[in-house]
Protein backbone atom coordinates (compact mmCIF):
# COMPACT_ATOMS: atom_id res chain seq x y z
CA UNK A 1 0.00 0.00 0.00
CA UNK A 2 1.05 3.25 -1.29
CA UNK A 3 0.47 5.27 2.31
CA UNK A 4 -0.48 4.03 5.53
CA UNK A 5 -3.52 5.99 5.79
CA UNK A 6 -5.45 4.68 2.61
CA UNK A 7 -7.34 8.31 2.38
CA UNK A 8 -4.63 9.73 1.14
CA UNK A 9 -5.03 8.05 -1.90
CA UNK A 10 -8.22 9.62 -2.36
CA UNK A 11 -8.28 13.68 -3.01
CA UNK A 12 -10.98 14.50 -4.91
CA UNK A 13 -11.28 15.14 -8.10
CA UNK A 14 -8.71 12.65 -8.31
CA UNK A 15 -8.08 9.22 -7.08
CA UNK A 16 -4.62 6.97 -6.88
CA UNK A 17 -5.25 4.05 -9.60
CA UNK A 18 -4.02 1.17 -6.86
CA UNK A 19 -7.31 1.56 -4.97
CA UNK A 20 -8.52 -0.69 -7.30
CA UNK A 21 -5.33 -2.93 -7.78
CA UNK A 22 -4.07 -3.06 -4.19
CA UNK A 23 -4.80 -6.14 -1.86
CA UNK A 24 -4.14 -4.70 0.73
CA UNK A 25 -6.66 -2.23 0.21
CA UNK A 26 -9.05 -4.84 -0.90
CA UNK A 27 -8.58 -6.41 2.60
CA UNK A 28 -8.94 -2.94 4.83
CA UNK A 29 -12.53 -2.55 2.90
CA UNK A 30 -13.65 -6.00 3.95
CA UNK A 31 -12.59 -4.58 7.43
CA UNK A 32 -13.71 -0.99 7.35
CA UNK A 33 -16.57 -1.25 5.33
CA UNK A 34 -17.68 -3.99 4.39
CA UNK A 35 -17.59 -6.13 7.80
CA UNK A 36 -18.41 -2.43 9.73
CA UNK A 37 -21.26 -0.32 8.21
CA UNK A 38 -24.90 -1.68 6.20
CA UNK A 39 -25.05 -4.27 3.81
CA UNK A 40 -28.10 -4.60 1.34
CA UNK A 41 -28.95 -8.30 1.65
CA UNK A 42 -32.28 -9.07 -0.12
CA UNK A 43 -35.52 -7.77 -0.71
CA UNK A 44 -38.64 -8.58 1.38
CA UNK A 45 -40.37 -10.52 -1.94
CA UNK A 46 -37.73 -12.95 -1.80
CA UNK A 47 -38.71 -14.55 1.50
CA UNK A 48 -42.57 -14.24 2.09
CA UNK A 49 -43.19 -17.13 4.14
CA UNK A 50 -41.99 -19.17 7.37
CA UNK A 51 -38.52 -20.46 6.67
CA UNK A 52 -37.54 -18.98 3.84
CA UNK A 53 -34.22 -18.28 3.40
CA UNK A 54 -31.13 -17.07 1.47
CA UNK A 55 -27.15 -17.27 2.08
CA UNK A 56 -24.52 -14.80 0.75
CA UNK A 57 -21.32 -13.03 1.84
CA UNK A 58 -21.26 -9.98 4.11
CA UNK A 59 -17.65 -9.26 3.27
CA UNK A 60 -16.20 -12.66 4.17
CA UNK A 61 -18.17 -13.56 6.39
CA UNK A 62 -21.01 -16.28 5.25
CA UNK A 63 -24.61 -15.21 6.17
CA UNK A 64 -27.75 -17.05 6.25
CA UNK A 65 -31.06 -14.12 6.12
CA UNK A 66 -33.87 -15.84 7.25
CA UNK A 67 -37.47 -15.59 8.07
CA UNK A 68 -38.33 -16.72 11.69
CA UNK A 69 -41.35 -18.31 12.81
CA UNK A 70 -42.25 -15.19 14.87
CA UNK A 71 -42.37 -13.69 10.91
CA UNK A 72 -39.20 -11.68 11.41
CA UNK A 73 -36.11 -11.28 8.98
CA UNK A 74 -32.75 -12.67 11.01
CA UNK A 75 -29.56 -13.56 10.20
CA UNK A 76 -26.77 -15.76 11.32
CA UNK A 77 -23.79 -16.44 10.57
CA UNK A 78 -23.45 -19.88 8.01
CA UNK A 79 -21.05 -21.99 10.19
CA UNK A 80 -21.76 -24.34 12.57
CA UNK A 81 -20.84 -23.93 16.38
CA UNK A 82 -18.72 -26.96 16.54
CA UNK A 83 -16.11 -27.52 13.98
CA UNK A 84 -17.50 -24.29 11.62
CA UNK A 85 -18.78 -26.24 8.79
CA UNK A 86 -22.03 -24.38 7.04
CA UNK A 87 -25.17 -25.36 7.86
CA UNK A 88 -26.73 -24.64 4.39
CA UNK A 89 -25.80 -24.93 0.98
CA UNK A 90 -28.39 -23.73 -0.89
CA UNK A 91 -28.38 -20.10 -2.08
CA UNK A 92 -32.21 -19.58 -1.59
CA UNK A 93 -35.36 -21.81 -0.30
CA UNK A 94 -37.61 -22.99 2.64
CA UNK A 95 -36.05 -24.64 5.41
CA UNK A 96 -37.55 -26.02 9.03
CA UNK A 97 -34.37 -26.82 10.41
CA UNK A 98 -30.49 -26.22 9.32
CA UNK A 99 -28.03 -28.88 9.78
CA UNK A 100 -24.10 -29.57 10.04
CA UNK A 101 -23.17 -32.07 7.08
CA UNK A 102 -20.23 -32.83 9.14
CA UNK A 103 -21.35 -34.20 12.94
CA UNK A 104 -25.15 -33.75 11.94
CA UNK A 105 -25.67 -30.72 14.72
CA UNK A 106 -29.16 -29.24 13.81
CA UNK A 107 -30.43 -25.86 14.39
CA UNK A 108 -33.64 -24.04 14.35
CA UNK A 109 -34.71 -21.50 12.31
CA UNK A 110 -34.03 -18.91 15.07
CA UNK A 111 -30.36 -20.21 15.08
CA UNK A 112 -31.14 -22.50 18.30
CA UNK A 113 -28.87 -25.62 18.66
CA UNK A 114 -31.52 -28.42 19.23
CA UNK A 115 -29.88 -31.30 18.82
CA UNK A 116 -26.42 -32.70 19.07
CA UNK A 117 -24.98 -35.60 17.57
CA UNK A 118 -25.01 -38.95 20.07
CA UNK A 119 -24.89 -35.79 23.10
CA UNK A 120 -23.66 -38.47 25.37
CA UNK A 121 -20.62 -37.63 24.50
CA UNK A 122 -20.30 -34.98 26.30
CA UNK A 123 -20.60 -33.57 29.49
CA UNK A 124 -24.45 -33.71 30.95
CA UNK A 125 -24.40 -30.28 31.96
CA UNK A 126 -23.47 -28.68 28.63
CA UNK A 127 -25.01 -25.63 27.86
CA UNK A 128 -26.63 -26.02 24.17
CA UNK A 129 -28.50 -22.38 24.41
CA UNK A 130 -24.86 -20.75 24.32
CA UNK A 131 -24.31 -23.19 20.83
CA UNK A 132 -26.85 -21.31 18.88
CA UNK A 133 -25.47 -19.96 15.03
CA UNK A 134 -24.05 -16.48 16.07
CA UNK A 135 -26.49 -13.91 15.35
CA UNK A 136 -25.78 -10.81 13.40
CA UNK A 137 -26.25 -7.83 15.49
CA UNK A 138 -28.17 -5.62 13.09
CA UNK A 139 -31.25 -6.31 10.30
CA UNK A 140 -33.09 -3.60 8.87
CA UNK A 141 -35.63 -2.81 6.12
CA UNK A 142 -36.16 0.16 4.34
CA UNK A 143 -39.14 0.34 1.91
CA UNK A 144 -38.67 -2.82 1.49
CA UNK A 145 -34.97 -3.57 0.86
CA UNK A 146 -33.35 -5.49 3.58
CA UNK A 147 -29.78 -4.74 5.33
CA UNK A 148 -27.75 -6.51 7.17
CA UNK A 149 -24.67 -4.71 9.96
CA UNK A 150 -22.03 -7.45 11.13
CA UNK A 151 -21.33 -4.50 13.94
CA UNK A 152 -22.98 -4.32 17.06
CA UNK A 153 -22.69 -0.67 17.07
CA UNK A 154 -22.43 2.19 14.41
CA UNK A 155 -24.75 4.73 12.49
CA UNK A 156 -28.25 3.07 12.18
CA UNK A 157 -29.79 1.81 9.07
CA UNK A 158 -31.61 5.37 8.77
CA UNK A 159 -28.16 7.32 9.64
CA UNK A 160 -26.68 5.19 7.05
CA UNK A 161 -29.02 5.71 4.15
CA UNK A 162 -29.95 9.73 5.14
CA UNK A 163 -31.47 11.24 2.43
CA UNK A 164 -31.49 8.72 -0.46
CA UNK A 165 -34.01 6.59 1.95
CA UNK A 166 -36.57 8.94 -0.07
CA UNK A 167 -35.28 8.14 -3.29
CA UNK A 168 -35.43 4.36 -2.49
CA UNK A 169 -39.33 5.22 -2.10
CA UNK A 170 -39.17 6.71 -5.39
CA UNK A 171 -38.26 3.68 -6.71
CA UNK A 172 -41.08 1.73 -5.81
CA UNK A 173 -43.11 4.74 -6.46
CA UNK A 174 -43.05 3.47 -10.21
CA UNK A 175 -45.77 0.69 -8.84
CA UNK A 176 -49.63 1.96 -9.31
CA UNK A 177 -49.55 0.14 -5.74
CA UNK A 178 -46.61 1.53 -4.65
CA UNK A 179 -44.69 -1.65 -3.74
CA UNK A 180 -42.47 -3.77 -5.86
CA UNK A 181 -41.64 -7.74 -6.51
CA UNK A 182 -38.93 -9.24 -7.67
CA UNK A 183 -38.77 -12.07 -10.48
CA UNK A 184 -38.27 -15.58 -9.23
CA UNK A 185 -34.40 -16.32 -9.91
CA UNK A 186 -31.38 -14.30 -10.21
CA UNK A 187 -28.91 -13.47 -12.91
CA UNK A 188 -25.37 -13.73 -11.75
CA UNK A 189 -22.11 -12.15 -13.48
CA UNK A 190 -18.79 -11.97 -12.82
CA UNK A 191 -15.86 -9.75 -14.19
CA UNK A 192 -12.61 -9.38 -13.62
CA UNK A 193 -12.60 -6.00 -11.70
CA UNK A 194 -12.63 -3.90 -8.53
CA UNK A 195 -15.74 -3.75 -7.40
CA UNK A 196 -15.88 0.18 -7.13
CA UNK A 197 -16.51 0.21 -10.88
CA UNK A 198 -19.81 -1.60 -10.74
CA UNK A 199 -20.68 0.96 -7.60
CA UNK A 200 -19.63 4.05 -9.70
CA UNK A 201 -21.19 2.62 -13.20
CA UNK A 202 -24.81 2.58 -11.82
CA UNK A 203 -24.88 6.57 -11.53
CA UNK A 204 -22.33 7.55 -14.55
CA UNK A 205 -24.40 9.24 -16.75
CA UNK A 206 -21.80 10.29 -18.68
CA UNK A 207 -20.75 7.04 -20.54
CA UNK A 208 -24.21 6.04 -21.49
CA UNK A 209 -24.20 8.28 -25.33
CA UNK A 210 -21.01 6.69 -25.43
CA UNK A 211 -20.39 3.51 -24.77
CA UNK A 212 -23.86 2.44 -25.40
CA UNK A 213 -24.31 4.11 -28.69
CA UNK A 214 -24.95 1.47 -30.79
CA UNK A 215 -27.70 0.23 -28.67
CA UNK A 216 -29.74 4.09 -27.90
CA UNK A 217 -31.93 5.48 -30.15
CA UNK A 218 -29.99 7.80 -32.94
CA UNK A 219 -31.40 11.36 -31.10
CA UNK A 220 -30.40 10.15 -27.60
CA UNK A 221 -26.83 12.19 -27.54
CA UNK A 222 -28.31 15.01 -28.75
CA UNK A 223 -31.49 15.35 -26.48
CA UNK A 224 -29.06 13.82 -23.73
CA UNK A 225 -26.20 15.87 -23.92
CA UNK A 226 -27.83 18.77 -24.92
CA UNK A 227 -28.46 22.02 -22.20
CA UNK A 228 -32.25 21.64 -22.45
CA UNK A 229 -31.89 17.75 -21.31
CA UNK A 230 -34.11 16.62 -18.58
CA UNK A 231 -32.75 15.13 -15.51
CA UNK A 232 -29.81 15.76 -13.13
CA UNK A 233 -27.23 13.56 -11.02
CA UNK A 234 -26.94 14.40 -7.36
CA UNK A 235 -24.90 13.03 -4.20
CA UNK A 236 -26.76 12.58 -0.99
CA UNK A 237 -24.96 11.70 2.00
CA UNK A 238 -22.72 9.86 0.36
CA UNK A 239 -24.96 7.81 -1.85
CA UNK A 240 -24.80 8.69 -5.68
CA UNK A 241 -28.38 9.54 -7.68
CA UNK A 242 -29.10 9.81 -11.18
CA UNK A 243 -32.68 11.47 -11.06
CA UNK A 244 -34.48 11.29 -14.59
CA UNK A 245 -38.38 11.40 -13.59
CA UNK A 246 -39.14 14.28 -15.64
CA UNK A 247 -36.88 12.72 -18.61
CA UNK A 248 -39.19 10.50 -21.55
CA UNK A 249 -38.85 6.95 -21.35
CA UNK A 250 -35.92 5.36 -22.95
CA UNK A 251 -38.37 2.53 -24.16
CA UNK A 252 -40.76 5.01 -26.54
CA UNK A 253 -44.40 3.66 -26.08
CA UNK A 254 -43.55 0.55 -23.52
CA UNK A 255 -44.13 -0.12 -20.10
CA UNK A 256 -42.86 2.16 -17.47
CA UNK A 257 -38.84 1.84 -16.38
CA UNK A 258 -38.07 3.34 -13.66
CA UNK A 259 -36.18 6.61 -14.26
CA UNK A 260 -34.16 6.93 -10.42
CA UNK A 261 -30.74 5.33 -10.40
CA UNK A 262 -28.80 5.01 -7.36
CA UNK A 263 -25.67 3.40 -6.27
CA UNK A 264 -26.36 3.19 -2.34
CA UNK A 265 -22.96 2.83 -0.71
CA UNK A 266 -21.33 0.11 -0.48
CA UNK A 267 -23.09 -2.75 -2.77
CA UNK A 268 -26.34 -1.48 -3.76
CA UNK A 269 -27.52 -0.24 -7.33
CA UNK A 270 -30.91 -0.23 -8.12
CA UNK A 271 -31.77 1.39 -11.98
CA UNK A 272 -34.52 0.80 -14.53
CA UNK A 273 -36.42 -2.32 -13.81
CA UNK A 274 -33.78 -3.91 -11.77
CA UNK A 275 -31.64 -4.36 -8.04
CA UNK A 276 -28.23 -5.19 -7.92
CA UNK A 277 -25.95 -6.26 -5.32
CA UNK A 278 -22.32 -6.06 -6.05
CA UNK A 279 -20.53 -8.39 -4.38
CA UNK A 280 -16.36 -8.28 -4.11
CA UNK A 281 -14.46 -11.27 -4.24
CA UNK A 282 -11.34 -10.44 -4.41
CA UNK A 283 -8.93 -6.97 -5.40
CA UNK A 284 -9.92 -7.85 -9.22
CA UNK A 285 -13.07 -10.00 -9.23
CA UNK A 286 -17.03 -8.90 -8.60
CA UNK A 287 -19.82 -10.82 -9.29
CA UNK A 288 -22.95 -8.87 -9.88
CA UNK A 289 -26.55 -10.51 -8.39
CA UNK A 290 -29.41 -9.15 -10.60
CA UNK A 291 -33.12 -9.08 -9.48
CA UNK A 292 -35.45 -7.82 -12.28
CA UNK A 293 -38.41 -5.91 -10.77
CA UNK A 294 -42.37 -6.81 -10.70
CA UNK A 295 -44.44 -3.61 -9.94
CA UNK A 296 -47.76 -4.59 -8.33
CA UNK A 297 -50.75 -2.81 -9.56
CA UNK A 298 -49.63 -2.90 -13.53
CA UNK A 299 -50.98 -5.64 -15.11
CA UNK A 300 -48.94 -9.24 -15.97
CA UNK A 301 -48.39 -8.72 -19.53
CA UNK A 302 -46.68 -5.02 -19.00
CA UNK A 303 -44.88 -6.46 -16.37
CA UNK A 304 -43.70 -9.53 -18.44
CA UNK A 305 -42.50 -6.85 -21.50
CA UNK A 306 -40.52 -4.96 -18.66
CA UNK A 307 -38.69 -8.15 -17.92
CA UNK A 308 -38.22 -8.77 -21.43
CA UNK A 309 -36.64 -5.04 -22.63
CA UNK A 310 -34.52 -5.90 -19.03
CA UNK A 311 -33.36 -8.77 -20.61
CA UNK A 312 -32.46 -7.33 -23.90
CA UNK A 313 -30.57 -4.90 -22.31
CA UNK A 314 -28.95 -6.70 -19.33
CA UNK A 315 -29.47 -10.03 -19.92
CA UNK A 316 -27.26 -12.96 -20.07
CA UNK A 317 -26.98 -12.13 -24.10
CA UNK A 318 -27.91 -8.13 -22.88
CA UNK A 319 -26.56 -5.66 -25.52
CA UNK A 320 -25.76 -2.77 -22.46
CA UNK A 321 -24.41 -5.08 -19.69
CA UNK A 322 -21.77 -6.41 -22.08
CA UNK A 323 -21.05 -2.87 -23.04
CA UNK A 324 -20.28 -2.00 -19.21
CA UNK A 325 -18.53 -5.32 -18.30
CA UNK A 326 -16.23 -4.54 -21.43
CA UNK A 327 -15.05 -1.16 -19.86
CA UNK A 328 -14.40 -2.73 -16.56
CA UNK A 329 -12.09 -4.99 -18.32
CA UNK A 330 -10.46 -2.28 -19.97
CA UNK A 331 -9.95 0.06 -16.86
CA UNK A 332 -8.73 -2.81 -15.71
CA UNK A 333 -5.96 -3.04 -18.05
CA UNK A 334 -5.21 0.37 -18.02
CA UNK A 335 -4.52 1.09 -13.97
CA UNK A 336 -1.71 -1.00 -14.23
CA UNK A 337 0.23 1.85 -16.31
CA UNK A 338 1.60 3.03 -12.91
CA UNK A 339 3.56 5.63 -14.74
CA UNK A 340 0.44 7.17 -14.82
CA UNK A 341 -1.15 6.78 -11.31
CA UNK A 342 -4.47 8.93 -11.02
CA UNK A 343 -7.71 9.46 -12.21
CA UNK A 344 -9.63 12.31 -12.70
CA UNK A 345 -13.68 12.76 -11.11
CA UNK A 346 -13.37 16.17 -11.43
CA UNK A 347 -16.51 16.74 -13.97
CA UNK A 348 -19.40 19.36 -12.74
CA UNK A 349 -17.42 19.73 -9.89
CA UNK A 350 -17.52 23.79 -11.00
CA UNK A 351 -21.56 23.70 -10.92
CA UNK A 352 -22.62 21.97 -8.12
CA UNK A 353 -25.28 23.25 -6.30
CA UNK A 354 -26.83 22.56 -2.80
CA UNK A 355 -30.76 21.69 -3.12
CA UNK A 356 -32.99 18.72 -1.42
CA UNK A 357 -30.38 17.85 1.05
CA UNK A 358 -27.48 16.99 -1.02
CA UNK A 359 -25.23 18.50 -4.11
CA UNK A 360 -26.62 18.48 -7.64
CA UNK A 361 -25.11 18.92 -11.03
CA UNK A 362 -25.87 18.46 -14.80
CA UNK A 363 -26.47 15.31 -15.77
CA UNK A 364 -23.66 13.90 -17.23
CA UNK A 365 -21.40 15.30 -14.10
CA UNK A 366 -19.88 13.03 -11.57
CA UNK A 367 -21.33 14.50 -8.59
CA UNK A 368 -22.37 10.54 -7.82
CA UNK A 369 -19.11 9.28 -8.23
CA UNK A 370 -17.46 11.84 -5.54
CA UNK A 371 -19.88 10.91 -3.21
CA UNK A 372 -19.35 7.64 -3.18
CA UNK A 373 -15.84 8.46 -2.06
CA UNK A 374 -17.00 10.78 1.02
CA UNK A 375 -18.27 7.61 1.84
CA UNK A 376 -15.62 5.36 1.16
CA UNK A 377 -12.76 8.08 2.53
CA UNK A 378 -14.92 8.27 5.82
CA UNK A 379 -14.93 4.63 6.57
CA UNK A 380 -11.39 3.59 5.60
CA UNK A 381 -10.51 6.59 7.80
CA UNK A 382 -11.84 5.22 10.84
Amino acid sequence: MKSNDPTDLVQVPELDGSIYLDPEIFDLEMQRIFERTWLYAAHVSELPNVGDFKTFDVGREPIILVRGEDGKLSAYLNRCRHRAATVCQDECGNARRFQCVYHGWIYRTDGTLVSITDADGYPADIDQSALSLQRVPRVGTVHGFVFVSLAEEGPTLEEHLGGVAAYLKYFNDLAPDGTIRVFEGVQKTAYDGNWKLAMENGTDSYHPAYLHRTVLPPDFKGSYHGEDSLGRVGGVDGHGILDMRDYPPIVPGGPPESAMYLSVFPNLVVLRSQIRQIIPVSVDRTVICTWAVWLDGLDEEQNVQRLRIHENAFGAAGLVAADDYEAFHRITDGLRAQSAPTLLISRGAHREVDDDGGRWASITDETPTRALYESWSRWMGR
